[in-house]
């Protein structure tokens, strides 16, 4: 994105949240980039779990994200054919504690196929290499990782 100052300052704005209730304020002239830089903050935030939970309607007033301005997008695939959902969970309760030391990535969600003994995992990053370390440190080999398409949801067909 070009913005590294800018990230980095509203990443770390953003984990001081937790601590403190806080504000950050972003402006500048029109097209240099502050959508952007929201929509890859809000990718990477713990706020994107908060806001998963409500229902579709919530989001119904809002302005629509433009999906070619977020971060990289990453489908790791882990097949495992004897596990379980509990096996499943541990691999993304590891994922997502490496993920916490690693801010340019954001395990954003996980769906597992018992029948396949698959696991799929959304991730945001800045690389496909970034992805297969995350997984290196969290003691997970991918199978296959892929770059995706991140889809944004405007209701429940």
């Amino acid at each position: 994105m070009g913005r590294g100052a800018e990230r980095e300052q509203l990443f770390e704005a953003l984990g001081r949240a937790s601590e403190a209730s806080s504000v950050s304020v972003i402006t500048g002239d029109a097209g240099i980039g502050k959508s952007a830089l929201l929509e890859e903050a809000f990718a990477y935030s713990a706020l994107a779990d908060l806001l998963s939970a409500l229902p579709d309607a919530a989001f119904d007033d809002c302005p629509t994200v433009r999906t070619g301005m977020a971060p990289s997008h990453f489908l790791a695939e882990l097949y495992a054919p004897a596990s379980t959902a509990e096996y499943a969970e541990l691999v993304v309760s590891a994922l997502r504690a490496q993920s916490r030391w690693m801010p340019a990535l954001h395990l954003v969600d996980a769906t597992f196929v018992p029948s396949d003994g698959m696991l799929l995992c959304s991730i945001s990053a800045e690389t496909q290499d970034a992805v297969v370390e995350l997984g290196r440190l969290a003691g997970v080999a991918f199978d296959r990782v892929s770059p995706a398409i991140a889809l944004r949801r405007h209701g429940r067909d």
